[in-house]
């Protein structure tokens, strides 16, 4: 076997501060020739962590050059002694942590200091600022007090006034900061900074300010921490210090070559934090701060651009240039992800044409710029579009998933169920039947990983068999533990996924239910099939038997028909799934065109909740839309249907229901919300959540159900398109 060319990574899951460590260990790995394992171990105070060490057995040490562990995160309530238990297994091998200082483990820290020195340097010496409030983190937090500490010891070092009441708890939390700061209002304002110590608690700011008519920054300058992606979108852009997520990764993959070339390393290596000016704290940007916010990935095409808005600007013509563009936008892979991104390129280039010409009339190359938006819109919605379809196919594929009976069926629907999410996979099971000191397990699946075909059933002594294993980390590959609170059912490994639309947590929650639930129907089936084979050589002799062929029967039918109903329902709401929408309008249609009853249809779409996801966070949005389902669930009859259509839209089925009952129905929806008065500060119709709701119904007639599908989408974006947060009807006959 040749020698190992991986490094091991221990982390928890795969948030998007994982990821962009991830890109930075494999950024300087890469250039070695040297790939990522990834193994998504459990925290050390999860309930499932027991079920974790077999899992952990399996992770062999002469399989990887190296270690890297994410301790700040796999180990964040637990003590230095479990994490040294945890690591102690790869002893002999060069490891590095990061976020948590371990005796004899080189570890990678973030200065907090550094950059928070540099933004009160900032804002005192070059801003001149006197009078600075702060607000804090969770109390107790090593990060929030740091970052206090540097903010007072700067007042100090500049003879300011470190003033008791300046100093708010906004507890890393958007709505905590928006009432520490209002109650600050109620009694002063003769402050003219504020410095949070994190972004979420600067937008806060940023909006209460607002709303108090307190300009930023002309009135008072504000700041923030972490310069996180959720918040660049702010306006006044914010002045922030940059969290080096990415760099701490490239600092733990230089700490292991280090040590694999046989140098001392220092204990700890500290990342220093970055000071970033924006607008929020006064600074008025130059053209080349504004080319910095451009992606580096795209500033090469900035250019160009300005090239065809100049030609357009020149001779008067404002086709010019749009099939160049048009072919450069077919080529992007991700342009439904970086719509934004090219959108903040194309306003760059316009602006600077017209800058650089003050003397030519800027009509053309406005309407030129038009034109170029208008293509951009339309490639974007077209790969929206082959985004959404392979969305539907993946949701599609779920229910049957769930559904599988025998081994044979459960194998194809998993293999397109990963495959719809793009996913090469290998997954193994353990056998729950084989008992011994060494445990079996068999491959179920095999596609897209570059492994050779293995044999089907092995012993257990590592991952992989040593052929096997050779062959996965010769490419970057995650590795995903299948766990119970009582045991380990195997394991999934892919290769990793670049899209915000690929959803590792979710997918890997959704293998193991599958597996587990399908496990359990399988027991009951081979409980069912043994009774049978005895009743069929012991009928004459032992009657009472057939009784309990007939329980395990009705038992395995009653969990068939249990995970049928968990397939059919939305995960996250508890309401019908868009699979079980579907069934339940055909069977409906059907009964309605024997009956001659008309049928109603309620589609509902949540206003801005992007906005609101943006400004709230997804946890947040998650909340949301279960008070929204339940809203809907309240607004019906027994027999209506309330589903989840996808993503922020509900759909409601209303049988025997003409659009006079219909609209009635859509009337207690718009009251329920009202009732409810989910705060949405950022919507720009109502300062609560509000729904648009589409409204239809027709007597079914030979066509298709779709029809009745097209005429409350027509209807719901004619509410979309007149304002939101209202309803639209039209009646059809059938």
């Amino acid at each position: 076997m040749d020698p190992p060319r991986s490094v091991a990574v221990l982390t928890n899951e795969l948030h998007p501060y994982q990821k962009a460590v991830l890109a930075g260990i494999r950024n300087v790995l890469d250039h070695h020739g040297i790939t990522t394992t990834v193994y998504l171990h459990q925290d050390l105070h999860e309930p499932e962590y027991p079920a974790a060490r077999d899992f952990q057995a399996l992770i062999h040490p002469d399989q990887h050059l190296a270690v890297i562990a994410m301790t700040v995160v796999i180990g964040a309530h637990a003590s230095d002694e479990q994490l040294h238990l945890l690591l102690n297994p790869f002893r002999h091998l060069p490891r590095a942590g990061l976020g948590r200082v371990l005796e004899g483990i080189p570890t990678v820290m973030v200065d907090n200091r550094s950059g928070m020195r540099q933004m009160m340097e900032h804002l005192i010496v070059q801003q001149e600022k006197k009078r600075l409030v702060f607000v804090r983190g969770i109390v107790g937090n090593a990060d929030s007090e740091v970052r206090e500490e540097v903010f007072c010891s700067s007042l100090q070092e500049h003879g300011l006034e470190v003033q008791e009441d300046f100093v708010l708890d906004g507890g890393f939390s958007f709505q905590a900061t928006c009432d520490a700061l209002q109650e600050l209002l109620q009694q002063r304002r003769d402050f003219d900074a504020v410095v949070c110590a994190n972004d979420e608690m600067a937008a806060a700011t940023i909006g209460v300010l607002t709303q108090h008519g307190i300009q930023v920054p002309q009135d008072v300058a504000v700041v923030g921490f972490d310069d996180s992606e959720h918040f660049r979108g702010l306006t006044p852009a914010l002045t922030t210090v940059r969290q080096p997520f990415v760099e701490q990764g490239e600092a733990l993959a230089r700490l292991v070559l280090d040590q694999l070339k046989g140098q001392q390393v220092q204990d700890i290596f500290w990342v220093p934090t970055e000071l970033v000016v924006r607008e929020s704290c006064g600074h008025i940007p130059s053209q080349n701060a504004a080319l910095q916010q451009v992606d580096p990935q795209l500033q090469s095409h900035l250019q160009p651009l300005q090239m065809v808005l100049t030609e357009a600007l020149r001779s008067g013509n404002p086709l010019g240039g749009l099939q160049h563009w048009k072919q450069l936008l077919q080529h992007q892979s991700h342009l439904d992800e970086e719509a934004e991104k090219w959108e903040h390129l194309l306003a760059l280039a316009f602006e600077q044409v017209v800058r650089a010409h003050p003397d030519v009339p800027a009509l053309p190359a406005l309407h030129s710029y038009q034109q170029l938006q208008q293509v951009l819109s339309g490639a974007v919605h077209n790969a929206i579009g082959i985004q959404r379809n392979h969305t539907v196919r993946s949701v599609a594929s779920q229910p049957r998933l769930f559904s599988a009976h025998g081994l044979a069926e459960f194998k194809q629907e998993l293999g397109w169920y990963l495959s719809n999410n793009g996913v090469g996979h290998l997954v193994v099971l353990l056998d729950p039947e084989e008992e011994g000191a060494v445990p079996m397990a068999r491959l179920l699946l095999l596609d897209g990983m570059g492994v050779p075909e293995m044999e089907e059933q092995f012993p257990l002594l590592s991952l992989l068999p040593e052929d096997g294993m050779q062959f996965v980390v010769e490419q970057h590959a995650v590795v995903v533990p299948l766990l119970t609170e009582q045991r380990m059912l195997g394991y999934w490994m892919y290769r990793p996924v670049e899209s915000i639309h690929f959803h590792d947590v979710a997918l890997g929650r959704t293998v193991l239910q599958a597996v587990e639930q399908f496990e359990q129907a399988q027991k009951l089936h081979n409980y069912s099939t043994r009774l049978e084979e005895l009743v069929d050589e012991r009928t004459h002799q032992l009657r009472e038997e057939i009784q309990e062929r007939v329980w395990a029967e009705q038992a395995l039918q009653r969990a068939n028909e249990e995970l049928q109903r968990h397939a059919s329902l939305d995960g996250l709401t508890g309401i019908y799934n868009r699979g079980a929408f579907n069934d339940h309008l055909e069977k409906l249609w059907a009964n309605h065109q024997r009956s001659g009853q008309p049928i109603g249809m309620i589609l509902c779409d949540v206003d801005f909740f992007k906005k609101y996801n943006d400004r709230y966070g997804h946890l947040e949005g998650d909340r949301c839309l279960k008070q929204v389902a339940e809203a809907l669930s309240r607004s019906v009859r027994r027999g209506d249907i309330v589903a989840r259509y996808g993503g922020e839209e509900f759909a409601v089925i209303l049988p025997g229901t003409d659009l006079k009952g219909a609209l009635l129905v859509a009337e207690r929806i718009m009251q329920e919300m009202f009732e409810l008065q989910i705060p949405h500060l950022d919507s720009s119709i109502r300062s609560y959540v509000t729904l648009s709701m589409g409204v239809s119904s027709l007597i079914p007639d030979a066509g298709s159900s779709q029809a009745l599908i097209l005429q409350a989408d027509q209807q719901l974006y004619q509410a979309k398109n007149q304002g939101r947060g209202r309803v639209r009807w039209q009646e059809v006959s059938g």
